[in-house]
């Protein structure tokens, strides 16, 4: 009789402690057509169609986030839609999402790994600013990346584009550690060579990663250094080849470049040029 009331009390324990459990649950209306979950192991996995436009976890729960869901249906990730939650280190986005908007995750700062994204076509302005990623690779359905993706990301070092890529905006901005930009071989508007990148024919070079040191010289080919293409370098001297014409916004802005050298052919340079 003693065992069966002890067996009895026992199952009503584990009763009560699963109902706890199930109740640790946090449900989230975004809107009429997007709703969300954050369990008590703190993955939150957003369900529904549409856009996630509003982010109700921001105020009391984006610190117990550590994970990210973002499920069949859901086609865009709003602006700051994920802003600030500073314990998510993953995520997973379905295939049925088009865009991020700016700042969809921006300051995740231990995010580290994104999965998915393979229907994804267009990243907003500083959607990934001040993650934690040391790699990206773009999926191959991306076709525009927006000014200051990566901003602050400091552990970054190399950067995959796909094939897909036809437009880009300041993709490098202040990741100090950032070596490598490679492009698909197959991308008909932008190109590599040694981690630098630059448009097809190597007329306009767009990027050259800031964690980079020693000396570099532009090649013969380049027109156009593009605007904060060297920002926050680490190089010690840029010696800019002749045939260069254009310097745009910004480009040397905040490096730590002593010394570049200029040919007669620099007819033209942006404001913020050199400035620390």
């Amino acid at each position: 009789m003693k065992k069966l009331i002890t067996m009895i009390a026992v199952l009503a324990a584990i009763t009560v402690f699963g109902s706890l459990r199930a109740a640790a649950a946090t449900s989230y209306a975004v809107n009429e057509k997007v709703s969300a979950v954050l369990d008590d192991s703190g993955t939150l996995t957003v369900s529904g169609t549409g856009t996630i436009d509003q982010s109700p976890w921001y105020e009391n729960d984006r610190y117990k986030i550590k994970k990210i869901v973002v499920s069949k249906g859901i086609t865009s990730i709003g602006e700051g839609a994920f802003f600030s939650c500073p314990y998510v280190e993953s995520a997973s986005v379905n295939a049925t999402v088009k865009e991020l908007e700016s700042g969809a995750f921006a300051n995740c700062t231990s995010l580290k790994s994104i999965t998915g994204m393979t229907g994804v076509t267009s990243v907003g302005d500083y959607t990934f600013q001040n993650c934690g990623f040391t790699s990206f690779t773009f999926p191959a359905s991306v076709k525009t990346i927006g000014d200051g993706v990566f901003y602050g990301c400091s552990k970054l070092m190399d950067i995959s584009l796909p094939a897909s890529l036809e437009d880009i905006g300041t993709i490098g901005y202040q990741c100090y550690g950032l070596q490598n930009i490679t492009v698909a071989a197959d991308n008909k508007v932008f190109s590599s060579e040694n981690g630098v990148l630059f448009n097809k024919a190597k007329t306009v070079l767009y990027c050259f990663p800031c964690g980079k040191t020693g000396s570099y010289t532009v090649p013969s080919t380049v027109k156009t250094i593009s605007k904060y293409a060297f920002t926050s370098s680490k190089l010690s001297n840029v010696t800019v080849s002749s045939g260069v014409q254009k310097i745009e916004e910004g480009a040397f802005f905040q490096s730590l470049i002593t010394s570049i050298s200029l040919p007669d052919s620099v007819t033209s340079i942006g404001d913020f040029c050199v400035e620390y």
